[in-house]
């Protein structure tokens, strides 16, 4: 339960569904030397450079413990070129009765986010071009995609690449040569086995055992990823819907409140808090462990915002504030 409730409540939450199936993490050890997986990975790579524009609709599914599971559907619409856009929306419900809605809109002003989950209800916030940067360089620093402004690797890698090389590090995938289809699209399964020796990456997610991966030839994308354990399914991803290059009305990317007023994010203190302590992290790990205290740090090893001559103090979380006491009359001089 806590479990699901920190998955919602989290604006960043939609990074994970769209992005990667949970206990993708690479494998330690050497790289495996070049194979066919890897010319697959190269070919998708290859054919999402050369995108301009792409739809995908998706429905994600994952078994958890405890009985819990999940199910969500959602969309995610990438714009490239002199104005990119990202429009994700993802619509989250699980087996104990929570359900979760969040859409996210992240153009070259900042990240603009509706969400609605059982934590803290409806809200909706605009995270600045400034903070995104920030952002975007503590997900590098803490290898985390978690927060919205941070690097999704479905929006940079639309097509699967990212996700299938994350994958075959952790399953010993070949092509399989009985099929060849997955309904009306042709295209190459791809199966295997858990990597022997891999090491419990997942910490308390349940591991998968095998994977099977579906590539579509026409258009090299990744359709289909389903992970199992025995005969049961673990986590899925169907891509019910993708298309590339179509043209995009520019209502497609404008996001609704449902009535919610827009907030700046350092009015709502749930996520400024959360970010604020994630931009500390990113700056701990990068200051040099011989550097005195009473010396500033490099400027590399500051948020973007603080990478100046001397560094700002960062902004402290707002704090409820009484109300202010209204202006005497007559400019205060004591006159009726």
């Amino acid at each position: 339960m806590n479990r699901a409730i920190r998955h919602v409540a989290l604006p960043g939450a939609l990074i994970g569904i769209l992005g990667a199936l949970p206990g993708q993490a690479e494998a330690a050890g050497k790289k495996s030397q070049p194979d066919a997986i890897a010319a697959i990975v190269t070919e998708i790579r290859q054919a999402e450079q050369a995108l301009r524009s792409v739809r995908i609709e998706l429905a994600t599914f994952g078994s958890y413990p405890a009985d819990l599971e999940m199910r969500t559907s959602g969309s995610l619409h990438v714009l490239r070129g002199a104005q990119p856009r990202l429009r994700t929306v993802v619509r989250m419900s699980y087996s104990n009765g929570l359900t979760a809605t969040m859409e996210s809109l992240q153009t070259a002003d900042g990240v603009t986010f509706y969400k609605d989950d059982p934590a803290f209800g409806e809200v909706f916030v605009r995270v600045g071009a400034a903070v995104v940067a920030d952002l975007e360089w503590a997900g590098e620093v803490l290898d985390r995609s978690d927060l919205p402004g941070m690097k999704d690797a479905r929006a940079a890698a639309p097509l699967g690449s990212a996700m299938l090389e994350s994958l075959r590090r952790e399953f010993d995938l070949t092509v399989a040569t009985d099929r060849t289809n997955r309904g009306e699209d042709e295209g190459r399964w791809l199966v295997g086995k858990r990597r022997v020796g891999l090491a419990d990456v997942a910490g308390e997610l349940p591991l998968a055992d095998r994977a099977e991966i579906f590539v579509r030839n026409r258009d090299h994308a990744v359709l289909d990823v389903v992970q199992y354990q025995g005969d049961q399914v673990l986590h899925r991803i169907d891509v019910t819907a993708l298309a590339v290059d179509e043209q995009m009305a520019p209502s497609t990317f404008q996001i609704d409140g449902r009535g919610q007023p827009l907030r700046e994010v350092d009015t709502y203190v749930p996520l400024w808090s959360l970010i604020q302590d994630v931009l500390g992290k990113a700056e701990a790990k990068r200051r040099p462990e011989d550097l005195p205290a009473d010396k500033d740090p490099p400027p590399e090893t500051l948020r973007p915002s603080r990478r100046s001559k001397k560094a700002v103090p960062p902004k402290e979380t707002p704090k409820a504030q009484s109300p202010k006491t209204p202006p005497p009359k007559n400019g205060g001089n004591g006159k009726g």
